[in-house]
């Protein structure tokens, strides 16, 4: 007979919300994930352009860009990325308008 790998806590917390395991928890958790990358802000001198809203960690995701929207990276090639509760990023973030830099063909 095959133990449970679960404790009965975890199992019936699960039934109590109408999920018949973990997965099924995780893929609800997932639909409230937001990817985004259209929208720019400035915060605390500074450019970003937002990639995530999180709901479930109640945290936004930004990335670093320059005045054109590039993407600004460090002496790696990483690109410089923060992260930000949702209640100071809406107090604090400014929404910004970006003049894309032409690039020649």
């Amino acid at each position: 007979m095959k133990k449970k790998i679960y404790d009965d806590y975890v199992l019936a917390h699960l039934k109590e919300r109408n999920f018949k395991n973990i997965k099924e928890l995780h893929i609800y958790i997932n639909d409230y994930i937001f990817h985004c990358s259209e929208k720019y802000y400035r915060i605390q001198e500074k450019n970003y352009r937002m990639t995530v809203i999180d709901a479930y960690r109640y945290e936004v995701r930004l990335q670093e860009i320059d005045k054109y929207g590039a993407l600004v990276l460090d002496g790696n090639d990483k690109v410089y990325g923060r992260r930000m509760n949702i209640d100071e990023f809406e107090e604090i973030a400014e929404v910004l308008e970006i003049e894309k830099k032409e690039v020649d063909e």
